[in-house]
This record gives structure tokens, C-alpha cells and sequence, in this order.
């Protein structure tokens, strides 16, 4: 079910407010806001009404019936001019001769994934770019249950995730200081920012809410480490032949009396510290980007999800130090003595 604020027709700064919730049994109107439901229907059930904020019931027209699923859009008033338009699609439910559920549909990616392409492309081919919104049964795509979503002014282009995180920050804190990666000193300034324009007591609930969220995304996402995360540099062995050549002529060099035993020494620990940090920069790079495949059936790079990388540029454990050790290599070594 998803509700939207019924003031923004005359609304120059237009305001939605969505309220996401599973089940039928929660499925009532909240007031003043429009009623746009979408759930799994049986054999002969048919969606239910759109609601304005009155409470009554808006016309809606079918614009797919394919057996698997019903696709109902229906017209808002007009903002600005522009044509909105809310789609909701309502699957049903597979069942065998005796009415016994096949497959539940939440589980299976691919009839998902198929379903909404085949939705999409229907609705672009109908009403173009005027569809504001796609509502789908909560939980067909992840997350179940409440999600608070409110967006001013323009669009903008962001992820489910910073979202979700937006829900749970105060009013006062502007959305673009969510809509980005955020790491450790990120989060420091937006807790910062959250003091000085919410309050302390705000900032104390939003910190205690971030914890929460922080420990239930974690247990969600079941982030491990494990050998492969540790990819070794492709042009390690290039850097290193390189290197072992410089230090052979550096060697040669002082055996030709060219050079003291002072610079030699001087220049083979420059030359092996030139070569850790290329190395290091190197593994950097490789772990922090994926090569993804398109719908098209091309490849592009994509921000990586590596463990081992999220956790240090996220700044939650270790360094990039720790990481050039792990899977780079050791780098310099001091005697005993010191």
C-alpha cells in the first residue's frame, strides 16, 4: 500500500510523503493523503480502488491483464501543468488445479525481474515519461514493512539504501548530505550538522537510531572476508621486475665505483619504497572498482563491493597499509636492532 500527501496539485514546492506497508490488514486510508494499494490477488479478485484524499474512489484504467498480473494506472491532478501518472501492479498468485499455491513469487528473481521489465516497457510505450510513481506489493523488491520517504524540489538521483538511511535522520538535515558515500568522517559531519541545526536530543536519538540501523543492515548484508576478497595486483610482478632491475644497476653502479656504499644503500631503499606504494596504489585500484556485465551484453566498471574494501574505505577497520600486507606486499623491514 502507498499513500501519497494529497496537497502537492497546487504545491510550488512539490511534497510527497510515501508510506509503504505489508499486508491488507494495515492497508487503511490515511487522511488526507491518496490510497494507492497493490497486493497479490486470487483467482477471480479483482485490485483494489484507488482513494483521493476524500476517500473516494478514483477511476482507474487496466492497462495490462496478463494472467500473471494486473497493471492499473490512473491519473493525478496535474502539478504545474505536467501530466502524474501512478501505476500499481498487482501480481497473482500461481496456484495448481487444486488452488494449492506453485511458487511464491516474492522469492523467485527471475519471474520478478521478468515482470518488471515486461511492466516498464509497457508503461513507456503508453504514457512515455509521465509515470511518477511504480507501486509494487511491499516487499517484492527487499525490504518489508515502513519506509518513510519524503523528497522536495527537483529529483535527484540516489539509492534505496541512502533512502532508507534519510529515514531515520531529523528534518532539519538536507537530504544532500545523505546522498553520498558515506564513510567514517562522513558520518561525523553529518552527526555534526545534526547538532547544530536539530538539537542535542535529536542528535542522541539519530545516533542511537543510526547504531540500530547500522547492526540490522550489518546482519542483513552477512558481509564476510574470506581468500578471494585478497586479490593480488596484476602488475605486481611488472613493478617488480622493474624494480630488481633499477637495483642491479644501482648495484653495478657501486661495484664500478660510481657510487658509495651510502648512496647505494640510500638508493635501494628509495627504490623499494617507490615500489610499495606503486604496489599499494595499485591493489587500491583493482579492489575498488567490478566489471559488471549490461542488459546490452557489455561490460562496465562498477564501484566495488569487495569486503575487504568496504571495511577500509569506510573507514569501520584497518588501512590501506594493512590491506598492501595482506595481499600487495610486506614492504621494508627493520633489523632487530632497530
Amino acid at each position: 500500500v502507498a499513500t501519497i500527501d494529497g496537497g502537492t496539485a497546487e504545491s510550488d514546492n512539490c511534497v510527497a510523503r510515501l508510506d509503504l506497508r505489508h499486508g491488507v490488514e494495515n492497508s487503511a486510508q490515511m487522511s488526507g493523503a491518496w490510497h494507492f494499494p497493490a497486493g497479490y490477488l486470487s483467482a477471480g479478485e479483482q485490485p483494489a480502488p484507488v482513494l483521493d484524499p476524500e476517500g473516494n474512489a478514483v477511476e482507474a484504467s487496466v492497462v495490462l491483464d496478463e494472467g500473471e498480473y494486473v497493471v492499473v494506472a490512473v491519473d493525478m491532478p496535474k502539478l504545474r501543468g505536467n501530466r502524474r501518472v501512478v501505476a500499481m501492479i498487482h501480481p497473482r498468485k500461481a496456484v495448481d488445479a487444486d488452488g494449492a499455491p506453485l511458487l511464491d513469487a516474492r522469492f523467485s528473481t527471475n519471474w520478478r525481474l521478468r515482470l518488471l521489465s515486461s511492466v516498464v516497457k509497457a508503461l513507456r510505450e503508453r504514457f512515455a515519461d509521465d509515470v511518477a510513481m511504480l507501486v509494487l506489493p511491499a516487499g517484492f523488491f527487499g525490504y518489508e514493512g515502513k519506509v518513510p520517504v519524503e523528497a522536495r524540489g527537483d529529483l535527484v538521483d540516489t539509492t534505496i539504501g541512502r533512502v532508507l538511511f534519510y529515514g531515520i535522520v531529523p528534518d532539519q538535515v538536507p537530504f544532500h548530505l545523505v546522498n553520498r558515500d558515506l564513510n567514517k568522517k562522513a558520518l561525523g559531519e553529518l552527526i555534526d550538522r545534526c547538532y547544530r541545526v536539530a538539537g542535542a536530543k535529536q542528535s542522541v536519538l539519530f545516533a542511537d537510531a543510526l547504531m540500530q540501523m547500522g547492526f540490522t543492515m550489518a546482519n542483513r548484508a552477512g558481509i564476510s572476508i574470506c581468500i578471494d576478497d585478497m586479490k593480488i595486483p596484476t602488475k605486481k610482478g611488472e613493478i617488480l621486475d622493474r624494480a630488481f632491475a633499477e637495483v642491479r644497476e644501482t648495484e653495478a653502479q657501486y661495484n664500478d665505483g660510481l657510487i658509495t656504499m651510502g648512496e647505494k644503500y640510500n638508493k635501494v631503499v628509495d627504490i623499494w619504497s617507490k615500489v610499495t606504494d606503486e604496489v599499494s596504489k595499485e591493489l587500491i585500484r583493482e579492489i575498488s572498482t567490478d566489471l559488471v556485465k549490461t542488459p546490452g551484453g557489455g561490460t562496465m566498471q562498477h564501484a566495488s563491493f569487495n569486503s575487504i574494501y568496504m571495511m577500509v574505505d569506510s573507514g569501520a577497520r584497518g588501512s590501506t597499509t594493512q590491506i598492501r600486507q595482506l595481499a600487495g606486499m610486506r614492504g621494508l623491514m627493520a633489523k632487530p636492532d632497530g
